[in-house]
C-alpha cells in the first residue's frame, strides 16, 4: 500500500442479550467437563522435545484460554477509511474529522445535537470539506462486521440475538489454572512456545524518510517540514519533484578567432544554477543535471535556460535563452539560440499522492483490501474455547471456539 495511506476509524456498537460470569474457587474442584477431564488425565507427567506433540494437541483441541465472564448479545463495528493525505491536502487532520465521524454517530444514535466546541468546530469543517453532505457521505469507504450472520436487516438483526447470539466481551484466564499439580507447570510451558510460534509479527519497518515513533509502537512519523505533515503527507498541492539535465549543445558560435567557450545558467524560482564551462568546443557535452526537492509548482511555474560564452568574466556574451513551461512528466526539448542550439531534459515528478498536470489532485485509490486485512488480523491472536459446566449463570453448558 505504499501509493495510499489510510487511517481506519472504527465506531463499536454492542448490544448485550445476557451476560454471566463464572464464581469459582480452584481449590474446590470445579465441575468440569469429563473428556476434557479424560484428556488432562492422558497427559504425559513431564514436559519436553519428546512429549510435546501430545501437549500440542491437548492446546489444539481446547485452546489456551478460557472464558471466565462474558457478555453475550453481538457486535457491530462500523469501519471508515480515511484518506490521511486527502484530508491533509485540505487543510485538516484525521483527529479532527474523527471526531466529526463520532459526533455524527452520536446524533443518528440518540438523535442530540451536540453543543459544544467540537461541534461548533465540525459544523466549520464541514462546509470547507464535505460539500453540503455529511462526514458520512463525504468519507463513504467503510465496511460493516457483525458477529454472527444473521444481519442482512437491523431489526431482523435485533430480533435475531434473542435466538442466536453470540460473546461480543470477555475476559481471559489460562487454561492452565484448571490443572493441578505439574501438569500445571508443564502446561503453562506449552502453551507460552504455543503463542510465541503461532503470534503474527508485526513488521513495524518506516519507509521512505519516515522515522519510528517514541511514543506508540508500530507507528511511523516524517519530520514536520513547510512541505511535509508528521503524517508524511504533503502539506499542500502542487508539490513536485523538479530535475532539470542539461545535456548539449550543438554548432555554438561565441568568438570570432576561436570556438566557444561556454556555460548554461538555469533560473528556477529565485534560484541560479551554472554548468561548468566547456573551452574551445563549438558542441559541448555537459550531462550536468539540477533539481529542487520539493519545488512548488504554484510559485515556480517556469525556468529560464541560458547559454553564453565566456571573455573576460565581467563582459561574457549571452549566446540565447529560452523559456520552459514546467508541467508533470519527463520531456526532452530543444532551446534555439541565435547561433546553434541547446539539448536539455525537465522532469517534473508529483509528490506522492499527488498527480495531474500541475499536481494539483489528490491519487486516491480504494481500500477494500486494507479492510480485509485488518478486519481478518482482529480474532486471530488467541485461541479459546470453554470447557467448563456454569452452575451460576443463564447457559447450563457452553463450548465456544473464538
Amino acid at each position: 500500500f505504499q501509493c495510499q495511506k489510510y487511517s481506519l476509524f472504527l465506531i463499536f456498537f454492542y448490544l448485550t442479550v445476557y451476560s454471566f460470569h463464572l464464581q469459582f474457587n480452584l481449590k474446590q474442584n470445579p465441575s468440569l467437563i469429563h473428556y476434557f477431564k479424560e484428556s488432562v488425565k492422558s497427559l504425559p507427567e513431564s514436559y519436553s522435545v519428546k512429549t510435546k506433540y501430545e501437549y500440542l494437541q491437548f492446546i489444539k483441541r481446547y485452546g489456551t484460554h478460557y472464558i471466565s465472564q462474558a457478555d453475550v448479545g453481538s457486535e457491530v463495528v462500523e469501519v471508515t477509511a480515511i484518506k490521511t493525505c486527502q484530508v491533509a491536502l485540505q487543510g485538516a487532520s484525521v483527529e479532527e474529522l474523527k471526531d466529526c465521524l463520532n459526533i455524527e454517530t452520536n446524533v443518528a444514535v440518540t438523535g442530540k445535537v451536540e453543543a459544544n466546541a467540537k461541534a461548533s468546530a465540525c459544523r466549520e469543517l464541514s462546509q470547507k470539506m464535505t460539500r453540503q453532505n455529511n462526514f458520512h457521505q463525504t468519507f463513504n469507504e467503510r465496511t460493516w462486521q457483525v458477529t454472527n450472520n444473521n444481519a442482512a436487516e437491523f431489526e431482523t438483526w435485533m430480533e435475531s440475538l434473542k435466538k442466536d447470539p453470540d460473546i461480543v466481551t470477555y475476559s481471559l484466564e489460562p487454561v492452565h489454572d484448571l490443572l493441578k499439580s505439574e501438569l500445571k507447570e508443564n502446561l503453562q510451558k506449552a502453551v507460552s512456545e504455543y503463542i510465541m510460534e503461532k503470534a503474527l509479527w508485526k513488521d513495524c519497518s518506516c519507509t521512505g524518510n519516515s522515522q519510528p515513533s517514541e511514543g506508540a509502537k508500530c507507528t511511523c512519523f516524517c519530520p514536520r517540514s513547510e512541505f511535509l505533515t508528521p503524517s508524511c503527507c504533503p502539506a499542500k498541492k502542487g508539490l513536485a519533484k523538479l530535475v532539470v539535465t542539461i545535456r548539449s549543445g550543438s554548432g555554438l558560435w561565441g568568438d570570432y578567432i576561436s570556438k566557444t567557450d561556454s556555460y548554461v545558467k538555469v533560473n528556477i524560482g529565485t534560484k541560479t544554477f551554472k554548468t561548468g564551462t566547456i573551452w574551445n568546443n563549438d558542441n559541448p557535452v555537459w550531462n550536468t543535471s539540477f533539481d529542487i526537492n520539493p519545488a512548488d509548482l504554484e510559485l515556480i511555474t517556469s525556468i529560464d535556460i541560458e547559454v553564453w560564452d565566456v571573455d573576460s568574466g565581467y563582459d561574457d556574451d549571452r549566446l540565447g535563452s529560452c523559456k520552459k513551461t514546467l508541467t508533470s512528466g519527463d520531456k526532452s526539448d530543444v532551446c534555439h539560440l541565435d547561433h546553434g542550439t541547446l539539448n536539455y531534459k525537465v522532469r517534473v515528478e508529483c509528490m506522492q499522492h499527488l498527480v495531474g498536470e500541475h499536481c494539483q489532485e489528490y491519487a486516491a485509490k480504494r481500500a477494500s483490501s486494507i479492510f480485509l486485512m485488518t478486519l481478518a488480523l482482529r480474532y486471530s491472536m488467541v485461541s479459546v474455547m470453554v470447557v467448563f459446566y456454569c452452575t451460576k449463570c443463564l447457559m447450563p453448558h457452553i463450548v465456544v471456539p473464538l
